[in-house]
Order: C-alpha cells, then structure tokens, then sequence
C-alpha cells in the first residue's frame, strides 16, 4: 500500500479519498513479465476500483441518503479524479460523491 511522508487530516468538501487496486505484474505463456503499472494508459483503464479512505463533510448532502461509507469497495468513473501524488503508481485518488458508480462486495471481486 502507498506510504506518503504526509498524512491527509481532512478530506474537502463532496470529495472521496480512495485507494485504487494495486497493479499486477503479468506474465505471458512464454514467461516474459509484462508490467502493467509502467503503461499509463493500462492504468487509467484499471484504476476504477478501490477502497474508501476519507469522506468530505459535504459528500452526498445533494442526495437522500450516503451510499457509501469508509471502508468500503467501490467502483467509480474511469477518468474521474485526481491523485494524492504524481507518482500515479499506488497513489490515493481524490473522486467526487457523484463519480461513485457502486459499492462491490467480496463475492463480485476477483
């Protein structure tokens, strides 16, 4: 899991802090490892699930209800959000409460 020098004490307005899935080495039939993480584009594509780290005080208030909470497994918008820090590698992502698409539980996850 990402280690920063910094902690985040507060997350701001309708923001979600979440960690995204780690990236996984791959290896083809004939052995070779392919590194996912080092094709930017590979990552966008993969970074659209995570956990939830923080919520802002005003995520949600435009809806009935929180649909989802800390700690939880989520899936958000595919270009939504942006990361805690310029290595995109095992960044947290900053999402907006609007760009949260479901809450996954374990039996849905790989």
């Amino acid at each position: 899991m990402y280690k920063p020098d910094y902690k985040v004490s507060k997350v701001a307005g309708y923001r979600i802090l979440v960690q995204p899935d780690k990236f996984e080495e791959k290896t083809t039939k004939s052995g070779i490892v392919i590194d996912v993480a080092n094709d930017r584009r590979l990552k966008e594509l993969a970074a659209c699930r995570g956990v939830v780290l923080a919520i802002g005080e005003f995520a949600f208030m435009d809806f009935p209800e929180k649909w989802c909470e800390v700690g939880d497994y989520i899936t958000y918008t595919q270009y939504s959000g942006t990361f805690l820090d310029s290595k995109m590698t095992e960044s947290p992502i900053f999402v907006n409460d609007v760009d949260v698409l479901a809450i996954l539980k374990k039996d849905n996850v790989e």
